[in-house]
């Protein structure tokens, strides 16, 4: 455990960056070059406790 983070905050910490590295990351040029807000995603999110 770290000195400064829970266990279940790492948890917390670790799913986030996942999903943003598959979710967001390879999305995100595009989606800000078109103008795109991505609904669907935004609802995994929130699945996730994101939003």
């Amino acid at each position: 455990m770290s000195a400064l983070f829970s266990d279940e905050q790492l948890m917390i910490q670790d799913m986030a960056r996942k999903f943003g590295e598959a979710q967001l990351l390879p999305h995100s040029e595009a989606w800000d070059r078109d103008s795109h807000f991505p609904v669907d995603v935004i609802k995994q999110a929130a699945e996730l406790g994101f939003a």
